[in-house]
C-alpha cells in the first residue's frame, strides 16, 4: 500500500516493530509505546481511504467495537 508508514518508524505515538499482516484496506503492525514499553497491534487505514470520510468513520466505529472486548495487562 503506497504510503504507508514502514516498520521502525513512529507513527501515533508508537513504534511501529514490524508488519504482522496485510489486507485490502490497511496493514496491521506490532507496535510498541516507547514510553511504556508495552506491545500492541495496531491496525493502519491505507492512506488513500483515510480520505474518505464515510469510509473512515466505518473505519472507527469497527475499531471501536472490536477494542470493547480488548483488556490492557
Amino acid at each position: 500500500m503506497a504510503g504507508m508508514p514502514p516498520a521502525g518508524t513512529e507513527f501515533a505515538g508508537y513504534r511501529l516493530v514490524w508488519v504482522a499482516g496485510k489486507g485490502d484496506v490497511s496493514t496491521l503492525f506490532l507496535a510498541e509505546d516507547p514510553y511504556l514499553g508495552t506491545v500492541i497491534a495496531l491496525k493502519v487505514l491505507d492512506p488513500s481511504l483515510a480520505r474518505d470520510d464515510a469510509f473512515r468513520t466505518r473505519f472507527l466505529d469497527e475499531s471501536r467495537l472490536a477494542a470493547t472486548g480488548t483488556t490492557r495487562t
